[in-house]
């Protein structure tokens, strides 16, 4: 499931980049001189997230070839031109400075900004009403009374049926195990759920007779890798055979 999504976040950063690039490209006749910047900014975990992060620097990566641009200050030094500036941000340990990531690049000149996760939903909606000449994008986050003129883009994902793929995968497997399936959830809320339910009804396809056990990390916070290695262990413990 995580090349699945890995592989649609970097179509639809992709896409959405290649909307703006080209809306740009035609205001002026210099395209290498007219520099058009794309920034994003990381949810907690930042790159090496083996997830939606590093999904989100892959397209970097992505754009950087196909438009030939580079991403400023970037360790690994990506640079395949210099008509496309490519930036990204990292929170702090906790997230707090989600808000201010945006308005940092926003106010630096990014015609498109671009954050990481739901938990972005607030902080964008906020400084978007505040730069109405910056493109604002939002992955997995929905905000609420958008029209088509607004400068927000909403890009989102049917999780339920990777998920379903995956739970398919495990009550083939289970069949020949005859033990439980195991569903850890980072945090208890509709998207998760959505992930949950398709792992459930995959599941049952191959395996009508498997019993399928949740577990939810909190509401507002999600498990982290301490806390998630304490829940799997303890699900492992229950003798599920796959989770």
């Amino acid at each position: 499931m995580k090349t699945w999504k890995k592989s649609a976040g970097i179509a639809l950063i992709f896409l959405l980049a290649i909307s703006v690039l080209s809306f740009a490209g035609g205001q002026g006749e210099k395209v290498a001189e007219a520099k058009f910047k794309i920034g994003i900014a990381f949810d907690v975990g930042g790159r090496g997230d083996k997830s939606f992060n590093d999904s989100a620097y892959a397209g970097l990566v992505h754009l950087a070839k196909d438009f030939k641009g580079y991403i400023a200050g970037d360790p690994d030094n990506v640079d395949f031109g210099k008509e496309t500036e490519l930036k990204y941000l990292e929170p702090k340990s906790g997230g707090q400075d989600r808000e201010q990531l945006l308005r940092i690049l926003a106010e630096d000149g990014y015609n498109l900004v671009i954050g990481v996760g739901f938990m972005y939903s607030d902080a964008l909606g906020k400084v978007a009403k505040d730069f109405p000449n910056v493109h604002f994008a939002i992955i997995d986050g929905w905000l609420p009374d958008l029209t088509e003129t607004s400068n927000i883009t909403c890009l989102g994902f049917t999780e339920h049926e990777g998920s379903f793929l995956v739970g398919a995968i495990a009550g083939l497997k289970n069949k020949k195990l005859g033990g439980k399936l195991g569903f850890i959830g980072g945090m208890d809320m509709p998207l998760i759920h959505k992930f949950h339910a398709g792992f459930y009804a995959g599941s049952v396809i191959n395996d009508g007779s498997a019993l399928v056990v949740h577990v939810y990390g909190n509401a507002l916070t999600c498990f982290g890798i301490i806390k998630g290695r304490t829940v799997f262990a303890a699900v492992l413990s229950q003798k599920h055979a796959i989770f």
